[in-house]
């Protein structure tokens, strides 16, 4: 037997309800999965290393200070060592800046490029006011949809503003909040290009809209290139590795 129907009271109620924030996480991501991470995660991960380096080297030091045994081992290893782990963390700073400042010229782009669609969708505004605002709503919400997209969360507060309930059920719902808005953006300048009358007045400023929208659709593949890309493991291993033989090395290097 289905399910009644609920009536027109409920099924308002039911619009204007809302939806739940939701949180999403990276597939390339290999830790614990939880809703809020864990600010002592690394500490964690550390400390006991800490400790075992530590021991050993407090025991290496009283070895020699009790019985003046001491391991002949070059000092040039360990120099050499603490040589070669500092160009590996020097390009490892060098890429974390690289990928900072391309996220931020990439954010400066989509800043640009939302305000000349504003511009120009205006030279319609007194034809089609109506499609002016809507564009212009799209426009503010999109950042925000690609923030919370690059975050792996749903925060449905954020578009109260400038969307209804019921664009921001759909902008939620979906996997890909600023792809669809791209889309409904794509869907609100089409009319543009059919209604031109013959001067191509309304095909350029279909043209140049259109663009933007390639413009906002290729920055947010590089934003979410940055985001979804983990660091080369080769780095993280090169460089445990170096570092476990540098503290290893140094107790005997001192003393």
């Amino acid at each position: 037997m289905a399910a009644p129907r609920p009536s027109s009271e409920d099924g308002d109620q039911a619009d204007d309800q809302e939806p739940e924030p939701l949180m999403l996480q990276p597939q390339w991501q290999k830790v614990q999965l939880k809703l809020k991470p864990d600010p002592y995660r690394v500490a964690k991960r550390v400390f006991p290393l800490i400790m075992l380096h530590g021991f050993a080297a407090v025991l290496a030091v009283a070895v020699n200070f009790h019985t003046g045994f001491r391991l002949q081992l070059p000092t040039v290893v360990h120099f050499l060592l603490g040589s070669v782990l500092g160009l590996l963390l020097a390009f490892r700073t060098n890429q974390a800046y690289e990928r900072h400042w391309s996220s931020c010229k990439t954010w400066s782009e989509i800043q640009t490029v939302t305000h000349n669609m504003t511009r120009v969708a205006s030279q319609f505004s007194r034809s089609d006011w109506q499609a002016y605002t809507a564009i212009v709503r799209f426009l503010i919400a999109y950042p925000i949809a690609l923030k919370q997209h690059l975050q792996r969360r749903r925060d449905p507060s954020e578009f109260r503003s400038v969307l209804d309930m019921r664009d921001i059920k759909a902008i939620i719902n979906t996997q890909h909040p600023h792809m669809m808005i791209l889309s409904s953006l794509s869907m609100l300048i089409r009319p543009m290009r059919l209604r031109d009358d013959g001067t191509g007045k309304l095909l350029a400023l279909w043209t140049k809209l259109e663009g933007g929208i390639d413009s906002l659709q290729d920055a947010a593949s590089r934003l979410n290139l940055v985001a979804s890309m983990p660091l080369p493991i080769s780095y993280s291993v090169h460089i445990a590795r170096f570092i476990f033989l540098w503290v290893v090395t140094l107790p005997f290097a001192l003393v």
